[in-house]
């Protein structure tokens, strides 16, 4: 939770983390949507860059993740969506 969010080359972290993900290897992560308003208005532009779903699922395929799906929870007021890509 919390890095996408991070790091300022996104498409590097996820190819790394597919590179040393084993063969047939599953891959999840966590993050706040930038198509969450409130929750974006929190956080400072100059530390935060907030994807949308679609941005998000691009990344992890052009990463090489394939079979990318996006499941969107609602956790504490909070819209939560969890990524999953297999190698």
């Amino acid at each position: 939770m919390h890095t996408l969010y991070f790091w300022h080359d996104p498409l590097a972290h996820l190819r790394e983390i597919r590179r040393v993900c084993r063969e047939g290897g599953r891959f999840v992560i966590a993050f706040g949507p930038k198509e969450d308003a409130r929750a974006v208005a929190a956080f400072p532009e100059s530390i935060y860059k907030f994807y949308s779903v679609d941005e998000s699922r691009a990344l992890l395929s052009k990463a090489g993740f394939f079979n990318v799906t996006m499941s969107t929870e609602r956790i504490a007021s909070r819209q939560i969506v969890f990524a999953l890509g297999y190698r």
